[in-house]
């Protein structure tokens, strides 16, 4: 700072910038003045001749000061990141080694003005990048420009969020939470898309329901949002709202991912964003830090697709055998063969269900079949990726091209899924201040959805052979001479006939390689996505963006089952004359934007503003047909059906929505940040009286480590505090303002009554949250998010009196949640040659029902009333202590046994049923009303839903009371996930662990082998006889199918998800062989659902919906291994 000393008066100067734009790190002008204490008895003729000297003293000093500014120069420049060319904003840039200097404007650029003429050292430093000093000589009277790459650390602290906000942002300056996720660091790419978010960042649940090839997970952000709804978040595509599945787009395209997990940062997505939002970006070639480059490259992965985990069956049974190990009927007669379907009953091995029991051996002359072993085979999995990128001037363009295909865990009948794709991405800088930017991808895949069904496999006898074939249905007369005239065969089957259609007469199913080999189920989608942008910047801190994009999508299902085959030709059946199912739609939607922002400086406070209108139309039509018995043969057209098996059904519609928001984000001194949005949104969706909603947020952060006070800088060098607060909403189906008719036999009756008056429904969210970086070293954030979503959009039950419509759409309900999230980043090493980078991420969400404006009611599993969790199983529950047993029943006549259910046993002990000859006894005359059966499962009861009388008597048919409740949890208590990150030279190694913790999983497929005394559980092969339990305990606890708390499984897991060993070859290498036209070459061994640990006893303890996880013989989640390579050329 140029100081002068003129009479006594000292003047310092410090530069105080003009309007340019630049940041001013300028303090107060300060003039001290000093001199001699006057005396108070001097006159005050020499007061005024002394006071007069002031301003000439002044007036000299000022004119002296000029001179000195005079004689210096400024420096100024920008500050990027080396790897990416990102400019950096509030970069510290100190001259000289002072303690503090200017700081970075969002722009990356800086100026330090009054700088004397000489050599000087410049230090740029900023959270996350590695600091450097470069030497600047300045010239007097002119500006030195000094630029800076910086390195980035092992902590991206930096990097640029977009979503949700005015204008791109640094992730350390955001006041709500965006998680992002950079593909670069990710190694194993997923089969579909949505893979990529698995156990990346805590609060995004992200659930494989089936591990059928081509299908999608379900997706929940935090805590529920609806109580009747989907939880899907919104999905946007470089920009542009989609609403296409994840399969239509290729993993590899993808180049990072942002997730705005609710309405407190949502608010900007409006009717929309409930949910919360997913913004995909991808690859543009715009790589290398804005240099010049073109590149080729070409990756092919190829591996497996294997089974995982088994369900418990049972080797042994429980019929009554003779000498030589044949089944006996119930006349006496030996079964010889069991796949006779006019075979007489078998007898049980005791007399009743009571007395027997499943510890018979099957005969050792009879084959035995693992049916798991036999069916479930290896599919192979192929993806080959190409890549032609680069940049030239003020161009970057990025083209690629997919063939994807995978075939599953039966890939002996069927195709699988394949997924086809091309994608063209270009920026050009057609002149200074405006750019364009055109996107386009088209993909189209196709899907067998045939599948053998688990669901028969578990009913399926040892001894049945599936893969057996039915020679009576061989077009081959060679084949059928042994059958008869009632045996049909059919030109469907091969040579050597169909399988048998019901091959085990004990089971109650068909074989379920019957179907899969002659019925024809396919699906074919393709999308077409466009998008055109331009981007004009008149002045420096202004631009006008314009946006139009086309989004269309055609979809269409075809089944078939031929004609000429019999269901069951040895029983005689009369051939199907075939049918067939057809259905299609079509979307297009069309999506118009424009927006103005501005960005400006004054003094130390950083302004953002942005104002968007936009519009968006969608058009939508289904056509769905069936029809059977094929007219003419050979001609599988629906319209070839007979005219009285045809139904058909149809819709059409279209929606058209508006908005505008305005966002405008403060930032002084880049450790007060305030961020603002109002939006207002227009639908057809909404009632016809309420066409418009508004949605607002409001967000502080407070990073008080960046004040001069703060007591520990080099242990916690960044602190933040954060608040957001705002709304967003959920729109209505289409028709819930309009009356529906049901039209059969003829005639017209209402259905559901429109809600003129239906509105979006509101979710408000309150975030609160603290991010912080420890030792320079560690990154962790702490997040709290509670949410109300009220007006639910539910159907209500209506009074006949309404005109004869049974429901209406209302908004009826509140759903209330809260979420803690927990991650910590942790770079353990890094050096030139090694790095090994942990992050941990913990989170855990609660929801309920806190209020209904409708009668309470039941669905499925599922209590719909105030006051209940939201994710309670409900069921039947078996007593396990006195307090569930009836009230005033005397508890020392029973005992819990060794399954931990309490049974009468009366004065024995529960091991005594088959010494004593219990087993088929009652508890009539000693326990007064209620009579219990000897050592069998005792059903307890509860409040009922309606919660209006208290359930005292505990007992069927009491007042308040019912058989149906509370069983479990499927929320988690925990999700937790552990991301390893290991690099030696040219070897890494990746590992992600994630896992759930406290979820009740109802297995539905270990509770239906029960049906035909398949499971495992039944097998009392080996027990010893006082643990044996007969059929009859079984079958209470089947319970005809019905939920019960036996079925109830703690589904606890820690998952190997995904495992990598990566090899880049040394370029040097690559030079020797290929002569410099290789400039990169990697491969990796990629492993994806490796291993699982857990007690949960069904195949994969991941299933079933996000919400209601019951496990019903979904597709299960195959293990996958694979080998890739990539060139670049």
């Amino acid at each position: 700072m140029p100081v002068m000393s003129c009479s006594g008066v000292t003047v310092g100067v410090t530069p105080v910038l003009d309007g340019s734009g630049l940041n001013q790190s300028a303090k107060r002008q300060e003039v001290a003045m000093s001199g001699t204490k006057q005396n108070n008895s001097r006159g005050s003729r020499d007061w005024r001749r002394k006071a007069l000297l002031v301003p000439v003293a002044g007036l000299v000093c000022l004119l002296t000061a000029q001179s000195v500014v005079a004689q210096t120069g400024a420096i100024s420049g920008a500050v990027t990141n080396v790897a990416t060319g990102q400019l950096l904003e509030s970069a510290l840039v100190r001259l000289d080694g002072a303690p503090t200097g200017v700081l970075t404007q969002p722009s990356g650029r800086y100026l330090i003005p009054g700088v004397s003429a000489g050599d000087h050292e410049v230090t740029f430093s900023i959270l996350g990048f590695e600091e450097m000093t470069l030497e600047v000589t300045v010239v007097a009277g002119e500006t030195a420009i000094l630029n800076a790459e910086l390195v980035q650390g092992a902590l991206e602290l930096q990097e640029i969020v977009v979503t949700g906000v005015a204008r791109g942002t640094p992730k350390v300056k955001l006041p709500f939470t965006v998680d992002k996720v950079d593909i670069a660091d990710l190694p194993v790419p997923p089969v579909s898309a949505e893979g990529w978010l698995v156990g990346k960042v805590p609060g995004v649940k992200v659930q494989s329901t089936s591990g059928t090839p081509g299908s999608t997970s379900q997706i929940m952000l935090r805590a529920a949002s609806s109580i009747s709804g989907s939880e899907t978040p919104l999905i946007i595509v470089d920009n542009v709202i989609t609403t296409s599945s994840f399969d239509d787009i290729a993993a590899l395209d993808i180049e990072s991912f942002e997730i705005v997990k609710g309405a407190a940062g949502a608010s900007m997505y409006g009717s929309r964003a409930a949910n919360g939002v997913i913004q995909i970006f991808t690859k543009r070639g715009a790589g290398f830090g804005g240099r010049d480059y073109n590149r080729l490259q070409y990756r092919n992965e190829t591996g497996v697709d294997q089974q995982v985990g088994r369900i418990p069956l049972s080797q042994n049974h429980p019929w009554k055998t003779d000498s030589e190990g044949y089944l006996v009927s119930v006349d006496g007669n030996r079964i010889t063969d069991l796949s006779d379907p006019n075979i007489e009953n078998p007898d049980l091995n005791g007399d009743g269900v009571h007395n027997s029991f499943a510890d018979g051996e099957w005969p050792s002359h009879m084959p035995l079949y693992d049916h798991i072993d036999r069916i479930y085979q290896d599919g192979w999995l192929l993806t080959n990726y190409g890549v032609v990128e680069g940049r030239e001037g003020g161009t970057n363009y990025r083209t690629s091209f997919e063939h994807h295909r995978d075939m599953g865990v039966f890939p002996q009948f069927f195709d699988g899924f394949g997924r086809k794709g091309f994608r063209m991405n270009l920026d050009n800088n057609v002149r200074d201040g405006l750019t364009m930017n055109f996107s386009a991808v088209y993909t189209q895949n196709n899907n067998d959805l045939s599948n053998v069904s688990i669901y028969s496999l578990t009913f399926m006898g040892p001894y049945v052979d599936l893969l057996a074939r039915d020679p009576c249905t061989s077009p081959n007369d060679a084949v059928r001479h042994n059958c008869t005239e009632t045996e049909y065969p059919s030109n469907a089957c091969p040579d050597e006939g169909c399988f048998y259609y019901e091959p085990d007469a004990l089971a109650q199913a068909t074989n379920p390689l019957y179907f899969a080999e002659l019925s024809d189920p396919m699906t074919f989608n393709s999308d077409l996505k466009a998008a055109m942008n331009s981007r004009w910047n008149p002045t420096s801190w202004a631009d006008i963006e314009a946006v139009f994009a086309v989004d269309r999508n055609f979809y269409n299902y075809h089944y078939l089952f031929p004609a000429g085959v019999p269901y069951n030709a040895e029983d005689g059946d009369t051939p199907s004359q075939g049918s067939t199912s057809r259905s299609n739609s079509r979307r297009q939607a069309v999506n118009a934007e424009v927006t103005a922002s501005v960005s400006r400086a004054f003094g130390d406070l950083n302004t953002r503003t942005r104002a968007r209108y936009l519009q968006r139309t969608q058009d939508y039509y289904y056509f769905y047909g069936y029809g059977s018995d094929f007219v003419a043969a050979g001609v599988p057209q629906l319209q070839n059906t007979d005219p009285e098996s045809r139904n058909a059904s149809s819709s059409e519609n279209t929606t058209r929505e508006e908005g505008y928001f305005l966002i405008t984000g403060l930032d002084y001194l880049g450790k007060y940040i305030f961020d603002g949005v109002v939006r207002r949104d227009g639908s057809s969706l909404f009632g016809a009286s309420q066409r418009w909603a508004t949605y607002y947020r409001t967000s502080f952060a407070y990073r008080p480590s960046m004040e001069s006070w703060w007591p520990v800088p080099d242990q916690i060098n960044e602190f933040k505090l954060f608040f957001s607060r705002g709304t967003a909403g959920r729109r209505p189906g289409f028709s819930a303002q309009y009356e529906t008719y049901v039209v059969s036999a003829g005639s017209i009756r209402p259905n559901v009554q429109g809600n003129k008056d239906i509105r979006p429904q509101l979710s408000t969210e309150n975030e609160f949250g603290v991010n912080m970086v420890l030792f320079n070293r560690f990154s962790t954030s702490l997040v709290y998010a509670y949410k109300t979503d009220t007006d639910q959009i539910l159907s209500v039950p209506l009074a006949r009196s309404r005109g004869g419509f049974s429901s209406q759409t209302q908004n009826a309900g509140t759903l209330e949640s809260n979420t803690i999230e927990y991650t910590l980043e942790a770079p353990i090493l890094s050096t030139e040659d090694f790095s090994y980078n942990v992050r941990l991420n913990l989170d855990r969400s609660r929801s309920e029902i806190t209020e209904l404006n409708r009668p309470p009611y039941r669905t499925g599993t599922r209590y719909v009333r105030e006051g209940e969790i939201y994710g309670a199983h409900y069921g039947v529950k078996w007593a396990k202590s006195c307090t569930d047993l009836p009230a005033g029943t005397d508890c020392s006549q029973f005992q819990v046994n060794d399954d931990g259910l309490m049974v009468w046993v009366g004065g024995a002990n529960y091991t005594d049923g088959i010494a004593q000859g219990l087993w088929g006894t009652n508890s009539e005359g000693m326990t007064g009303q209620d009579v219990f059966q000897w050592g069998l499962p005792v059903r307890t009861y509860g409040q009922n839903y309606t919660r209006d009388t208290v359930c005292e008597e505990r007992r069927q048919g009491a007042a308040g009371c019912t058989d149906f409740v509370y069983l479990g949890n499927t929320m988690p208590d925990l999700n937790f996930s552990m991301m390893h990150n290991f690099r030696w030279r040219g070897l890494a190694l990746y590992a992600l662990f994630d896992g759930e913790l406290g979820v009740d999983v109802y297995n539905g497929t270990r509770q239906w082998a029960y049906r035909d005394n398949r499971s495992g559980d039944m097998d009392q092969g080996g027990r010893s006889d006082n643990l044996k339990k007969p059929i009859a305990y079984y079958q209470i606890l089947y319970n005809t199918n019905a939920d019960n708390d036996w079925f109830i499984e703690k589904s606890d897991y820690i998952k190997l998800r995904e495992l990598s060993v990566t090899y880049s070859i040394n370029p040097d290498w690559l030079d020797t062989i290929f002569a410099g036209r290789v400039a990169g070459a990697e491969i990796s061994l990629i492993g994806r659902n490796l291993y699982t640990l857990t007690e949960y006893t069904g195949f994969d303890p991941e299933v079933g919906g996000i919400i209601s996880r019951v496990d019903s013989y979904q597709y299960p989640n195959p293990r996958r291994i694979s080998m890739s390579a990539q060139f670049t050329f």
